[in-house]
């Protein structure tokens, strides 16, 4: 044996010549991978300039003086390029992200990570912290901070309208409450991406019309949740029935994928008692209240909630409430 079994540095043999030649080679190996602290694990290429000592984690898909060296630790030491091939449990701390990160043969992912695992419950505080939230009420653009590698997503679709009735004591049913999506996105390859806020459903006409379907919110095309249905309205022909309340939306893309509430059902008792149906909930919560008397339809109140159906019991027609709009929230890790 001619190298040492972990680290591959390489012994001095009986009756070498030179041996300071060998006795040096392991000492950079040394140098190189004891305490091991890297400036960078996301370049492809060398950097131009680089000084005496400094250490990289290789990134995939490599070039130049790179090439063929992905995952490899670089270390610039005497003028050239030096590469030590990681092994399974090494730990290195990347200086620009202020992580511990290790090698589980395949990859480097966060220390703690559980790497494999998937799950939420894998977060862990040694990937240097959760930074503030960033909350959208409006279809926009995420762009991705310096340092940020990890992404905890929560998209809510649109609540769905409440529907109308039509004059003469007639009741509507309520919209049903928007899906919901929970997504874990590893963003290290992706610079931005397009959030996508759903709309609430608006509320149903005086006609007794139904309530409209809420919105689709996404994050890109990660995760997206559906909005709620709207709920069935009354006319005022209808007599001891029973209207129908929107289904609720539904989560796809997630770890975990929610549906929301379904709208309450309307109910017309007789001549003159009714009752309209609450609005679904969303994941937040907050559908809107049915009534009793004679008034339009509350809307949502909570992001992703549904309307409220509308109720009267006289000859003034009314409409239903309006879906409250989606919202995508986004926690970002480094």
């Amino acid at each position: 044996m001619d190298q040492a079994p972990n680290l591959a540095l390489p012994y001095i043999l009986a009756a070498q010549a030179q041996k300071h030649i060998t006795h040096n080679e392991a000492l950079r190996a040394l140098d190189a991978v004891v305490q091991l602290a890297v400036i960078d694990r996301d370049l492809a290429s060398p950097p131009a300039s680089p000084a005496n000592g400094d250490r990289y984690i290789v990134a995939a898909s490599a070039t130049g003086a790179w090439a063929g060296h992905d995952l490899d630790i670089a270390a610039y030491q005497d003028g050239a390029w030096a590469f030590y091939e990681p092994r399974e449990g090494w730990i290195a701390w990347i200086a620009d992200e202020n992580a511990a990160v290790v090698y589980d043969g395949t990859a480097w992912p966060a220390f703690g990570g559980g790497g494999g695992g998937g799950g939420v419950a894998s977060l862990n505080p040694a990937t240097g912290g959760l930074k503030p939230m960033q909350v959208f009420t409006a279809t926009g653009t995420w762009a991705r901070p310096a340092g940020i590698r990890t992404l905890l997503v929560f998209c809510l679709g649109g609540g769905g309208g409440g529907t109308g009735a039509a004059a003469s004591y007639a009741v509507g049913g309520g919209g049903g409450g928007g899906g919901a999506a929970i997504e874990l996105i590893d963003v290290t390859g992706t610079a931005s991406e397009t959030v996508t806020i759903g709309a609430g459903g608006a509320g149903g006409s005086t006609a007794g019309g139904n309530g409209s379907t809420g919105g689709t919110s996404s994050f890109g095309a990660f995760c997206s949740a559906t909005g709620g249905t709207g709920g069935t309205g009354q006319t005022a022909s209808n007599s001891q029935a029973m209207t129908q309340g929107g289904a609720g939306g539904a989560g796809s893309g997630g770890l975990l994928n929610l549906t929301g509430s379904p709208g309450n059902y309307g109910s017309r008792e007789g001549g003159t008692i009714g009752k309209s149906g609450n609005g679904g909930a969303s994941l937040l919560g907050g559908g809107g209240l049915g009534l009793n008397g004679s008034a339009n339809g509350n809307p949502g109140t909570s992001p992703g909630s549904g309307g409220g159906g509308c109720s009267t019991n006289s000859a003034t027609a009314r409409s239903g409430g309006a879906g409250a709009d989606g919202i995508v929230w986004v926690w970002e890790l480094e």
